[in-house]
């Protein structure tokens, strides 16, 4: 129920791309207290990524194709039709019509049964005014794997298993394209805030640092800085140019991506804050903890022992038998073909048949036909080591990813403490400008230090939603 309601949702985004946009409530789903916005810009992230497009496109064509073969239990009728003409010294020009008419059924364990009829009429030529007119019937059941059947049911087991197996691929891959693409978006988005944040914290300090250094050519000439400290302060100055600089370079490469996600007319309404919590709150899903790559994995391996079966069982002998039944009739036609066909089936029909069986048995040297069970308990070793060996890597997977959480909670925590101090460190520069202690550039100055600690917390729970919304879970 729950795979379904994922689908139904991401096609719902599908189904709007059509039409140039999305529907304003699909992430209403998960919070209904956010703005407009914050689902808009959502679902722009989704949309215009080009990986979750073609994920959406292979799981549509999948999708088909499955419900087809949903469909393949059904008999298969084919009817084709032929015209010919031919030539001869002994009967001149001549023309036939034939029409065949085929009903496959398919069988358990890769075999079928086929039932055919040929319906010949034969046209007057021009010694000869009558139609005439000649059916035959015929049918086929084909029964591989003769020996080895356990291996032959064992395969039949898989096959079902595998029924929906390239549905199943393009789902889940369909799943990790659409949590890659809010895993980008929120990169995307989420540096390009904290960035901005930077530069704009940086030509604060810029101009707070120039009316720094007209102070400190004054307090030098009163002999209350030093060269030392004049140099040091310099120091302080060029490096917040060049740092001032490079996040400007940055801010303009986030700035290219923003417009590829087609988010830049949400984007100066959007709040950090709000952000972190919107996405906070939808990575609390149970569809961000499933190991995504685990479950491509293991189908992948089962569809690959499947082959492996197929492989051994192919050198297996097959059995074909053929019956067939020919309608013989006193009928020698009618310068109508429908009473032609009529007086055939009236008259005294006789029928003759005949029952044919096949065994066909491959011999080529390269094929171990005696040792075929062995070949397939190896092959299907392989298969429950792969499956071991994959078990042991999301168990693996799952305890870095536990550790990556609490490192990253620490650091959380280790900038919150940060955070907290450098905002108690501003209240008292705040109280110590107003007792006259303090200068108000100097307090200016401190409000920029409050703003990095920020800037350094938000980051951290930035990163940490990184590693929660992740569309690869090794």
């Amino acid at each position: 129920m729950k795979r379904k309601l994922i689908i139904l949702i991401i096609i719902h985004f599908f189904s709007f791309q059509l039409n140039n946009g999305f529907s304003k409530d699909i992430y209403s789903l998960s919070s209904s207290t956010y703005n407009n916005i914050y689902n808009d810009m959502a679902a722009c992230i989704v949309n215009y990524d080009a990986q979750y497009q073609r994920a959406m496109a292979e799981y549509r064509a999948s999708s088909i194709i499955q419900m087809q073969k949903d469909l393949e239990f059904l008999p298969k009728i084919s009817i084709n039709q032929n015209y010919s003409i031919s030539k001869n010294d002994f009967l001149g020009e001549q023309s036939a019509i034939n029409i065949q008419i085929s009903l496959l059924e398919e069988l358990p364990f890769g075999g079928f049964m086929q039932l055919q009829t040929n319906q010949n009429l034969y046209l007057p030529n021009k010694d000869d005014t009558n139609y005439t007119y000649n059916p035959n019937f015929n049918s086929n059941i084909y029964l591989p794997y003769l020996f080895n059947q356990d291996i032959a049911i064992y395969n039949y087991s898989l096959n079902k298993k595998l029924k929906r197996y390239e549905q199943d691929v393009a789902y889940w891959s369909l799943l990790q394209a659409y949590i890659y693409a809010q895993h980008n978006g929120i990169e995307k988005v989420g540096k390009y805030l904290l960035t901005k944040m930077t530069v704009k914290n940086y030509e604060n300090r810029e101009q707070l640092l120039k009316m720094q250094a007209e102070d400190d050519e004054k307090l030098l000439k009163l002999g209350k800085l030093s060269f030392i400290d004049i140099s040091k302060r310099d120091r302080e100055r060029f490096q917040n140019t060049a740092d001032l600089e490079m996040y400007r370079a940055v801010l303009k490469e986030y700035e290219n991506y923003i417009d590829e996600l087609h988010i830049k007319k949400f984007i100066n309404d959007v709040d950090i804050e709000i952000f972190l919590e919107y996405w906070d709150k939808i990575s609390k899903d149970d569809l961000y903890m499933i190991n995504i790559s685990e479950k491509i994995d293991s189908l992948r391996n089962m569809k690959q022992l499947n082959q492996d079966c197929i492989a051994v069982l192919s050198s297996e002998p097959n059995l074909t038998v053929t019956a067939t039944l020919n309608p013989q009739s006193e009928n020698y036609g009618n310068i109508s073909p429908w009473i032609t066909i009529k007086n055939y089936w009236e008259r005294n029909i006789k029928f003759s048949w005949s029952v044919s069986a096949s065994l066909a048995i491959t011999i080529d040297p390269s094929i171990s036909l005696l040792k075929s069970r062995e070949i397939f308990n190896s092959k299907q070793k392989v298969y429950e080591y792969k499956q071991i060996e994959l078990q042991k890597s999301v168990y693996e997977s799952k305890l870095r990813r536990e550790s990556t959480y609490v490192h990253l909670k620490e650091k959380i925590t280790i900038a919150e403490k940060i955070y907290q101090l450098e905002k108690y460190r501003t209240q008292l520069a705040q109280d110590y400008v107003e007792s006259g202690r303090l200068s108000i550039l100097d307090y200016k100055l401190q409000e920029c230090i409050l703003e990095d600690a920020r800037i350094v917390l938000l980051e951290s729970r930035l990163n940490y939603l990184l590693s929660a919304i992740s569309p690869d879970r090794q």
